[in-house]
């Protein structure tokens, strides 16, 4: 699949049974709503054009892995649910983790994580 530049784009991603690579750092995102089920998964944001975004991301019982371009700025929030998370890179600021680009950085990731039974790991490339 093949995405032209000529307008952001809000992506609804719905995973039922999937195992690979998502890259989406050459489009330009204008938001993501991915659910997850079974498999894993490695999921790439960031990219060729600075644009906040907000990236929802509803757990499975697979495993997600979501990559966020150091240069951007990213705020993820976490609803609590059976699985885990692992946050490497962020700290948190007393209401949600960020990175270190975060407030500096022109432009954010918004990242809402609710969890299902999988694992879901952040951090940067």
């Amino acid at each position: 699949m093949v995405f032209g530049d000529a307008a952001p784009l809000a992506l609804h991603v719905r995973l039922v049974r999937a195992k690979g690579r998502i890259d989406l750092r050459r489009v330009d995102l204008a938001s993501l709503d991915l659910v997850q089920g079974d498999g894993d998964v490695n999921l790439y944001v960031g990219g060729v054009r600075w644009r906040s975004a907000r990236i929802d991301v509803q757990g499975g019982r697979g495993n997600l892995d979501l990559r966020i371009d150091r240069g951007f700025g990213a705020r993820v929030f976490v609803e609590s649910g059976p699985g885990r998370v692992d946050l490497r890179g962020f700290v948190w600021d007393g209401e949600a983790y960020v990175n270190a680009a975060y407030g500096d950085a022109p432009a954010t990731y918004t990242v809402v994580l609710r969890l299902g039974e999988g694992r879901v790991r952040v951090s940067e490339f």
